[in-house]
């Protein structure tokens, strides 16, 4: 915010924390409906023939369902005067690696388990590759903690 220019009032009047927190929470689902934007443009684009497509007017639906999404998302941002997502590297890296960890975890065979009886050899395959990314995962937070703790970065110039 510049000085002289004053946020107009949020509908709901939220601590800091809480701002950080949405602002950082809804900045994820915008990354993840243009993940589902950027599939559906690899689907119909030059990688067509990979990919199972649905019918043309289903993707249509879908493209409108998630801009759908993107507007409620700014109606929220705005009823609530949160900052647009400032690019906090340390914090992206940070939410990334939880994500991975949960998936990871549910990979291993005991989260595997209402798929019904683990195969014989599954658990002594995959078990500790799965601990081993884990431990990967492990580190990247480590030294997330370290680009956290040096604060935001003046953008690099071209």
């Amino acid at each position: 915010m510049t000085e002289g220019h004053k946020c107009p009032p949020s509908v709901v009047d939220l601590p800091e924390n809480y701002r950080n927190s949405l602002s950082c929470g809804l900045a994820i689902v915008e990354d993840m409906l243009s993940d589902i934007t950027g599939a559906i443009q690899r689907a119909t684009g030059p990688e067509r023939n990979r990919v199972k497509l649905p019918a043309s007017a289903h993707l249509g639906t879908v493209q409108r369902r998630v801009q759908n999404l993107r507007e409620q998302i700014e109606t929220i941002r705005k009823g609530l005067n949160l900052h647009r997502r400032s690019e906090a590297l340390g914090a992206t890296i940070l939410s990334r690696c939880t994500k991975v960890w949960q998936v990871l975890c549910d990979l291993k065979t005991g989260g595997l388990k209402g798929y019904g009886d683990t195969p014989p050899g599954l658990p002594g395959y995959l078990d500790p590759r799965i601990d081993e990314m884990l431990k990967k995962v492990d580190d990247i937070l480590e030294a997330t903690k370290t680009l956290a703790q040096e604060g935001p970065q003046q953008p690099a110039a071209n």
